[in-house]
């Protein structure tokens, strides 16, 4: 968490903590203050949950770095979260990928699976994050795959064959280059 809050102050940007809403559902917020500041506010109950608020503090980081305007995010349950804005899917899912990048690098991803983690809450347990974030992860890197070798991986469990693995992750284009990786807690 504090590499996170690192690149939050490095960037310049305010986190805040605060009662989002009334109904805790509202867990994270960015936005440019009336001067040009940007800030994220999070939700004041999210320490109690360090995993997710790790994932949430990612995706508002993500939303500076990929140059949304503004987004909040709500709890749908204790480790699962969605976009409360939909008519703004695409600032959503770049600042999705960009978090699920930051959490989970790929060339740590493909350590993880080539020791032994074969399953999404190995992988959360390994990455500090919610099983959520792991499966958006393996969603967004089936899709560069697809885009990047024109493989068509059938399902998100064949992500985690060896061969694969192997042959296939790592290769440039599946994750642009200058990238800041940040490690688990």
């Amino acid at each position: 968490m504090e590499d996170l809050r690192r690149l939050c102050v490095d960037a310049g940007i305010e986190l805040e903590y605060v009662r989002l809403t009334n109904s805790g559902r509202i867990l994270g917020w960015y936005f440019r203050a009336w001067d040009g500041q940007p800030v994220i506010a999070l939700d004041k109950d999210l320490p109690r949950y360090p995993r997710l608020e790790r994932c949430i503090l990612a995706e508002e980081f993500a939303h500076h770095e990929t140059g949304a305007t503004g987004s909040l995010i709500y709890r749908i349950s204790d480790d699962r979260y969605q976009s409360h804005q939909i008519d703004r899917a695409r600032d959503e899912t770049r600042a999705l990928r960009r978090a699920a990048e930051i959490l989970i690098p790929t060339n740590e991803l493909a350590d993880a699976i080539l020791s032994g983690c074969t399953s999404i809450d190995d992988l959360a347990n390994r990455f500090y994050v919610v099983p959520d974030m792991v499966k958006r992860r393996l969603f967004f890197l089936r899709q560069d795959l697809r885009r990047v070798q024109g493989l068509r991986v059938l399902g998100i469990n064949d992500l985690f064959s060896p061969v694969l693995v192997e042959n296939h992750w790592g290769l440039e284009g599946l994750e642009g280059s200058g990238r800041v990786a940040v490690t688990s807690s």
